[in-house]
């Protein structure tokens, strides 16, 4: 199997031709209401707590046993159990 090229190798190669590669991204500007802006501080508060709690829990499930805490088991053995309590409720989906 060969290495993929970076696009840096890639634009070296094709100098000789007078060619480059260019990566072009999208730029995209959004202008939320204040009710869509309240729903995405609290999207964002929320990812912002899962992934801080699995990171904390990961890094204690591989000093005790060695092993990487897979998402499924934070899944099934964290993060379910602690949507149920009253203080997490509010990462219970509500449409």
């Amino acid at each position: 199997m060969t290495k993929r090229k970076t696009i840096k190798e890639k634009n070296e190669a094709l100098a000789n031709q007078g060619k480059q590669l260019n990566n072009f991204g999208i730029v995209l500007r959004i202008y939320p209401d204040d009710s869509q802006k309240i729903l995405i501080k609290q999207t964002f508060g929320c990812t912002r707590l899962i992934y801080n709690k699995y990171l904390a829990e990961r890094q204690e499930h591989y000093k005790q046993t060695g092993q990487a805490l897979s998402v499924y088991e934070y899944k099934s053995n964290y993060l379910n159990p602690m949507k149920q309590l009253k203080e997490y409720s509010f990462l219970i989906l509500k449409i």
